[in-house]
């Protein structure tokens, strides 16, 4: 009697690369049912202050941490001068925004969210302007596509270039 090795297509296949790819482009806000509309909250951190040197400066955690603790009105470099008092601002900024701000719990902000990039340029006029201290807390919690109010705050998501809406569903 002689054994023969078993042959499947299963195996073969399980060694060789997928050849199926899947590409997705996000959810069309248009095709969203008119009752589920919800709220929309603009997010754009260099709404808050218009000096170009806040915009282009490298590391925007520090000058996030100041503005947050001295006003959005103030010059860039009282900024500065705050900053370089300022020991650990990372770790200031976390603590601050580990827990929501009064204006999240007030509004009783929806744990999840649709989060787009700001491409129709009418998409800028819906929705209220947060506190920078909300706006900051929703970034840190916003991905590409979606908001998560309960997740882990990520400082790497903060940005002055970053401009992002997040549509909350739910009936009107």
């Amino acid at each position: 009697m002689q054994l023969k090795p078993v042959s499947s297509n299963l195996i073969q296949n399980m060694s060789c690369r997928s050849r199926t790819r899947v590409n997705c482009r996000g959810m069309d806000k248009k095709i969203l049912p008119s009752n589920l509309t919800g709220t929309v909250t603009n997010i754009s951190l260099n709404n808050f202050n218009n000096d170009p040197r806040i915009i282009e400066d490298e590391d925007p955690v520090p000058l996030i941490y100041a503005m947050i603790q001295l006003g959005v009105d103030k010059k860039y470099l009282d900024y500065m001068e705050f900053i370089e008092g300022c020991e650990d601002s990372y770790k200031k900024l976390l603590n601050l925004i580990d827990k929501p701000s009064r204006q999240v719990i007030k509004y009783g902000l929806p744990s999840v969210g649709l989060a787009y990039h700001f491409v129709d340029k009418s998409w800028r006029e819906f929705g209220k302007k947060p506190s920078i201290l909300t706006a900051v807390y929703m970034m840190a919690r916003c991905g590409d596509y979606v908001f998560i109010r309960d997740k882990n705050p990520l400082l790497g998501r903060l940005s002055f270039d970053r401009e992002i809406v997040v549509l909350f569903l739910g009936e009107k």
